[in-house]
């Protein structure tokens, strides 16, 4: 038995639920021609309803208020595989869901262009064979659940308050270009199998990536964490680009910083590299400050040590700093020994003997009846100058 469908009966349906609808010409005149024949057989719109692009633009969807409704909007969707959303608010929630009948099909390319989403937008339990695209839409919230979109994945320009994607597999390339993300952004448990990239985004919260795996190259490029990023626990084949990417110190962890900076490494930029081992630092210094001298001390003087001298090898004008401030203190120590030196030979005589305190140049190293003084100054001395050479060659190496 043939199937029919009561298309004037749907296009009334949705005509209840739209302010206006927006169909091209030619549209226009196949749906009167279906109108005046009363009802049609599956085959004979069925190709051209799904090749052809359906725009709704400039009308507000209301809120549904009844299941029976909802079903009519739900079989007109599903006579098209193209469907564009321009200039559309929805003033209901959005559930995309294989066994819900509020489903969009799951076999329709969907594109939604300057949309505003007054409630929550969610995809679950579905599998999208053709690509979605989300461009210059504003959302309160965003929900991906149990889900597989199987091509292209754009997202670019919107400004979303929440975002939970969680189990949800994205098998070909994802963009979330130029995007804003508020109060709410945790994905969990899902696989990225190609390109993903987050390319001067901006995250206004928290970013957090729990358990997720990147199979390809992902760019964080000129990206903004402006309260913290947490890659802890990501899985990644490729390197990861954060090329002047901001990263806040508040709520991103030790791991997050060792991973951007051998992201760095890894490519050569030691510069770049060494700006975030010193973020890695920090993090590990509060770390630290939990644990007890006592039983800690090796760890802690060491990392006290880098610290104050040469601000873990990224200063080595400090460094510097440090070595005339104790070559000063030590010549002065030696000249309180005998004071008339001073009076007799004048100012420059104390700039030669300070010269002379820069080890190795001194060949008269150790004060007779000082020598254990002589000893802790050159100790010093020694490693200053050594974390002066570290200090250049980081930010000097190539």
């Amino acid at each position: 038995m043939t199937n029919y469908i009561n298309l004037n009966q749907l296009i009334e349906s949705l005509k209840s639920y739209l302010d206006s609808i927006n169909l091209d010409e030619e549209y226009n005149q196949k749906i009167i021609e279906w109108i005046e024949r009363g009802f049609f057989k599956n085959d004979e719109y069925e190709k051209f309803l799904k090749e052809k692009e359906i725009i709704f633009s400039n009308v507000k969807l209301k809120k549904i208020v009844d299941k029976d409704e909802a079903s009519f909007i739900s079989k007109f969707f599903k006579l098209f595989g193209n469907i564009r959303f321009e200039n559309v608010i929805f003033e209901d929630y959005i559930l995309i869901d294989n066994d819900n009948y509020r489903t969009i099909p799951n076999n329709t390319i969907l594109k939604f262009n300057k949309c505003e989403f007054n409630e929550d937008f969610i995809i679950q339990n579905t599998k999208f064979i053709d690509k979605v695209k989300f461009y210059k839409c504003k959302f309160k919230s965003i929900e991906f659940l149990n889900s597989v979109f199987k091509e292209k994945f754009e997202f670019k320009g919107n400004e979303v308050k929440e975002v939970t994607i969680e189990n949800t597999n994205f098998e070909k390339l994802v963009d979330f270009f130029d995007t804003k993300f508020f109060n709410k952004f945790e994905i969990k448990k899902s696989i990225f199998s190609d390109f993903v990239g987050f390319e001067i985004s901006k995250f206004y919260t928290k970013a957090i990536f729990t358990y997720v795996t990147f199979m390809s190259f992902v760019n964080f490029r000129e990206t903004k964490f402006y309260d913290g990023l947490d890659l802890s626990t990501i899985n990644i084949k490729e390197n990861i680009n954060f090329l002047n990417a901001e990263i806040s110190l508040k709520n991103t962890n030790r791991e997050t910083f060792r991973l951007v900076k051998y992201s760095f490494d890894k490519i050569g930029n030691y510069i770049e590299a060494n700006k975030f081992f010193v973020e890695e630092m920090k993090k590990y210094k509060e770390e630290l400050s939990n644990k007890r001298w006592i039983s800690n001390f090796q760890e802690k003087f060491v990392f006290w040590i880098n610290e104050t001298f040469s601000t873990f090898g990224s200063d080595y004008i400090l460094s510097i700093l440090w070595i005339i401030l104790f070559s000063e203190i030590y010549t002065m120590f030696k000249f309180c020994l005998d004071y008339s030196n001073i009076n007799r030979k004048g100012l420059m005589y104390l700039f030669n003997q300070m010269a002379l305190n820069f080890y190795p140049f001194n060949k008269k190293i150790l004060i007779a009846h000082w020598e254990i003084i002589s000893v802790i100054y050159y100790i010093i001395i020694s490693i200053l100058i050594w974390m002066t050479i570290v200090s250049i060659k980081r930010n000097t190496k190539r």
